[in-house]
């Protein structure tokens, strides 16, 4: 704040309308203006007003900034900073204008999109093992691997551009293991019900494995249009479970992938392939498809189609949010922007994030958490 009283210009971030919204926070399309005039667009992920400065939601969004903020790899989202407005925490992101592959999975009516080639599909599989392998790689600060595990790999968490650029999105939930993190997890497993290994279910490791089965659950939906379900908990329910995944796998794309998936869907975790050796194969048996339409091509086709055919959501059009350092905290500007202080819309379909608390198997497995007390 000036001598006058004048509070000291900072960014400002004019909302163009809602990109998506999950449990702990919402990411918003912003204009980012700087002090100097500067201009770009943005993704803005804001927490949640329900979500206090102590909660761990709120531990969780800072702890994704830094991780992203160490992670640089072209199929993961680039982080630029990490802000506080209107007293909450909010993240500033690379804006990917495109589509995740929830629209894929279960396209709309009358979708412009063709359906995903096997071919295609394998090369989402290698470039999104390919962000796993280097979140789990990448050198914390102490020169010791994070070994990030993602813990939510989905179709609504992979997005991909009309200039066929991949990148995995999301990773509010992960685990890492570097110094500064506050986040601490014990009893609580955070994720998304279709796309859990079984171990994670009954509150076994969390480990780089259960991303492994869930980008096993994406494969099987991206080859087929549909979706797979809950894993089954028992060996021999899940082992039945997995046998008509590889069975339709092989229908549609042939015994290579159908290995590849059955491998993937293991039920336990040591037998799944690392997230190297899916890279690998799935790079290998994509580049062996070429009669078969491509990533790029699929996405210079049907991205501008998908995103023409998806309703917009610009309610909060034209809204301001201002960064300006009054007693070292962020404030927004009221006589812009007020928003309501309100729970968003859940998230469409069944496949929310989850934090399921295991004192019993399955215990709240149908209901978003609760903000801590």
């Amino acid at each position: 704040m000036t001598a006058t009283g004048e509070l000291t210009a900072g960014r400002r971030f004019e909302l163009q309308r809602t990109l998506g919204v999950g449990a702990f926070g919402t990411v918003y399309l912003a204009e980012m203006e700087s002090a100097g005039g500067f201009r770009r667009r943005v993704a803005l992920k804001l927490l949640n007003p329900t979500w206090d400065a102590t909660s761990d939601a709120s531990t969780r969004l800072r702890d994704e900034a830094r991780i992203l903020g160490r992670l640089q790899h072209r199929h993961i989202v680039r982080v630029d900073d990490l802000l506080r407005l209107d007293g909450r925490w909010a993240v500033v992101m690379e804006y990917l204008e495109g589509v995740d592959l929830e629209c894929v999975v279960a396209p709309p009516p009358d979708s412009p999109a063709p359906a995903p080639s096997p071919r295609m599909a394998l090369e989402v599989v290698t470039g999104v093992a390919a962000a796993l392998r280097a979140a789990s790689d990448t050198p914390g600060a102490d020169g010791r691997p994070l070994s990030v595990v993602h813990r939510d790999i989905k179709p609504s968490n992979i997005r991909v551009t009309a200039a066929g650029e991949l990148k995995v999105l999301d990773f509010g939930v992960a685990r890492a293991e570097f110094a500064g993190r506050e986040a601490k997890t014990e009893r609580v497993r955070y994720g998304s019900i279709g796309y859990m290994a079984p171990e994670r279910l009954l509150g076994g490791p969390e480990t780089s494995a259960g991303d492994l089965y869930a980008l096993g659950v994406v494969l099987i939906e991206l080859l087929t249009r549909t979706g797979y379900g809950r894993t089954e908990l028992g060996p021999d329910a899940q082992a039945a479970q997995v046998a008509r995944a590889v069975a339709e796998a092989q229908a549609a794309a042939g015994p290579a992938v159908a290995n590849l998936l059955g491998r993937m869907l293991a039920y336990e975790p040591d037998e799944r392939p690392s997230a190297a050796e899916v890279e690998r194969e799935a790079r290998a048996l994509a580049g062996a498809r070429t009669d078969e339409i491509d990533l790029g091509s699929w996405c210079a086709e049907s991205v501008p189609a998908l995103m023409k055919a998806t309703p917009e959501d610009a309610s909060v059009r034209g809204r301001v949010l201002a960064e300006s350092e009054v007693a070292g905290q962020a404030i927004v500007n009221s006589a812009t922007m007020v928003l309501p202080d309100v729970d968003p819309p859940e998230p469409r379909g069944g496949t929310t994030s989850l934090a399921l608390e295991f004192t019993g198997i399955g215990q709240n497995a149908d209901q978003p958490a609760s903000p801590p007390s």
